[in-house]
């Protein structure tokens, strides 16, 4: 076991008397515990140690101890890496693998956090006391084999974010470096490229497709619970508590919320989801009532299409105890739903903090704004968000959730610079605390596809939500934007198709899969899909299937309908006059009609998606110069790595232009690839 405080040295030329006190209880702790656990202290060294047991859950045990002391004031910033392996000691010098391994580990560690290798994961894996998460496997400095790491995620400890690993390794050998890295030459290398993409989608196809190729068992919807003298985000706070905790079962899909509050106010036994719904096998309904600071639930189960319920379920907790007694619920439900759980679902729950009532208001008001469809209830979220994190700095639930907050603002008509920074920030500190939050780890994939670019990152956080909650819509919705944007088209459909199964009555969903198939020229699909769309409840919905929808029938050649509906989606909301209605003139060649809506739109004043139209407008007009003008203009929206193989829009008109070509390569993307046949 090594040990080492983190930003020692600096501390040192800020305050040597704060960093000697600190160094003196590190040891002072270190020597007790170590002493504890049956440890051998074999080397001090400045501001580390280095120590060795006879059985590696001791080591373990011993080091969550230490990090438990580390975390009272004064607070040590301690880094502890373990590895088991020889040791071998010499006259001058304790050497071998095991020490090597262990200071590489220990490098890796963040403050806080305990980090092990997968020799001691396989020896303490079956003791339930301790905690574990895989983060991945490296190739370490010096060490012939690569190395699986986990992290100990028992309660207070600090885990590493994939970028903080990300930091402190060589990732040049990744497929997505090589992309970025070659320069010119790389243009020019076709074979190169067909290695380098076959080697790219073998690799990020493998954990997903593992998770999603279990058919689910069974399907469950639950309809918000009847909740008497509350508000509307309390009724959502509530169904949306017993969604999360189902969804983490896998091999159970579990319907959105989004889908099921279509069905609120109906009353047992007369809800019938057969006909809408036909997948769903079974209905979850109750209500929920609340009295000073105790919240009582009663929870009925009914087989779909039947009026009797199997299974009732009540309970009585505190509402600091609310996220456990969802927990407890799931569990309970799991057995009349059919569901076997395996050793990680019955410890669900286990580990779950107690909410602070304030807090939690806070927070379920946040996201019940979030989920609305515009940007003033966005603002709204987040402003209750930020009020939960300044009461709670530690509360990864209001983090993870102004993550994704930032990330909708950022796809929004006119987001400032820092949202997508924000959105980040946020995510990677909502995992730093908690890194089971699927929610977190979805909002740092949107950000690294959206934003940040860095498409392995991004991977690897998609795969790590979907694992924890296979059930988030919005994840299954971007990722088949990921998977579209590296031209994997029929992966993107099905993706598409899974955030439609989830959350079926969601617009977004129907249009986007409508634009996903007109992208790859199955023009009649997308057609349908826009027009289910089009016939969902609110103006906003049609408004967005209409704008859409125009774009399609514009590529098909049918310019009379495509500029009536750009027009009538223009009406509704201004954005769509320059995203929607202007492309569809200028392909029906009403040039002088489109070129008035650009000198329209480059009077105001400049945003990132307003650039981003007029470098597409641009483009049209065959106008590279003023198309790579926009393209490259200031900051950039959320939609803007899609030029890579954005179809309709004039960029092929680009593909040979070399200032088009390093627009990607900033974006470590591959050079520009067509969709449709």
């Amino acid at each position: 076991m090594f040990t080492d405080i983190e930003g020692y040295t600096a501390l040192m030329q800020k305050s040597e008397q704060q960093a000697m006190a600190l160094r003196d209880k590190h040891r002072t702790v270190f020597n007790t515990e170590t002493a504890k656990y049956g440890g051998e202290i074999l080397q001090y060294y400045g501001d580390g140690t280095l120590s060795v047991f006879d059985s590696a859950v001791k080591a373990v045990e011993c080091a969550i101890a230490i990090q438990a002391s580390m975390r009272k004031s004064p607070i040590v910033p301690l880094r502890i890496g373990i590895h088991s392996g020889d040791i071998v000691y010499t006259e001058d010098d304790i050497i071998g693998d095991g020490v090597n391994v262990a200071s590489r580990i220990e490098s890796l560690a963040i403050s806080g956090s305990i980090l092990i290798s997968d020799k001691v994961y396989d020896e303490i894996k079956n003791h339930a006391s301790i905690l574990t998460k895989y983060l991945r496997t490296f190739s370490l400095k010096n060490v012939e084999n690569s190395v699986g790491i986990y992290a100990v995620t028992n309660e207070g400890l600090a885990i590493p974010g994939l970028e903080d690993l990300s930091e402190k390794i060589d990732l040049s050998r990744s497929p997505i470096n090589v992309l970025k890295t070659t320069g010119k030459k790389f243009w020019f290398s076709a074979a190169l490229i067909v290695i380098l993409l076959m080697g790219f989608g073998y690799w990020i196809r493998g954990p997903w497709d593992n998770g999603q190729t279990l058919v689910p068992d069974k399907v469950v919807a639950v309809i918000p619970f009847e909740v008497t003298g509350e508000e509307k985000y309390f009724q959502a706070g509530m169904t949306q508590g017993l969604i999360t905790e189902l969804s983490k079962m896998h091999r159970l899909q579990v319907i959105d919320q989004k889908t099921t509050k279509y069905y609120a106010g109906m009353r047992f036994p007369f809800i019938d989801l057969k006909e809408d719904l036909p997948e769903v096998d079974f209905v979850i309904h109750g209500n929920v009532s609340r009295s000073s600071n105790r919240v009582m639930v009663n929870i009925r189960l009914l087989v779909s299409g039947q009026k009797e319920p199997i299974w009732n379920g009540e309970y009585n907790r505190d509402i600091s105890e609310i996220r456990k007694l969802w927990s407890e619920a799931a569990k309970d439900l799991a057995t009349p739903i059919g569901l076997r759980l395996n050793d990680n679902q019955i410890l669900l729950g286990e580990g779950i903090k107690p909410v602070q009532p304030e807090l939690y208001e806070l927070y379920l008001k946040g996201t019940y704004h979030l989920s609305k469809s515009n940007p003033q209830d966005w603002q709204s979220g987040i402003t209750y968000l930020h009020q939960a994190v300044d009461m709670n700095p530690a509360d990864a639930f209001a983090y993870a959730a102004l993550a994704e907050g930032y990330v909708m603002i950022g796809h929004g008509p006119s987001p400032t610079r820092d949202v997508f920074p924000k959105a980040k920030q946020a995510a990677m500190r909502a995992i730093q605390l908690d890194s089971t939050l699927a929610d977190a780890w979805a909002a740092l994939a949107h950000y690294e596809t959206y934003f940040g670019w860095n498409w392995e990152l991004a991977e690897q956080a998609f795969n790590r939500a979907n694992r924890l909650n296979p059930n988030l819509a919005m994840n299954h919705f971007h990722r088949a934007w990921y998977l579209m944007l590296f031209g994997r088209k029929d992966e993107s459909i099905k993706e598409h198709q899974l955030a439609e199964q989830l959350d079926p009555f969601n617009p977004l969903h129907t249009a986007g899969t409508g634009l996903l198939y007109s992208w790859i020229g199955q023009y009649e699909k997308a057609l349908n899909k826009m027009d289910e769309a089009i016939n969902s409840p609110g103006m906003g919905n049609r408004a967005l299937g209409k704008a859409w929808k125009a774009e399609v029938l514009s590529d098909m050649g049918r310019d009379e309908e495509a500029m009536v509906l750009g027009k009538e989606a223009s009406e509704s909301f201004i954005t769509w006059r320059y995203v929607a209605y202007g492309p569809v003139l200028i392909k029906a060649g009403r040039i002088e009609e489109g070129k008035q809506i650009i000198n329209e739109l480059e009077q105001q004043p400049p945003t990132a998606l307003g650039s981003l139209t007029l470098g597409f407008m641009y483009a049209l007009l065959e106008d590279s110069d003023s198309a790579i003008k926009w393209l490259s203009n200031g900051e950039k929206h959320g939609w803007y790595p899609w030029i890579r193989v954005w179809p309709g829009m004039g960029l092929e008109n680009l593909y040979g232009d070399p200032r088009f070509l390093e627009l990607l390569e900033e974006m470590n993307l591959p050079p520009p690839e067509k969709l449709r046949e």
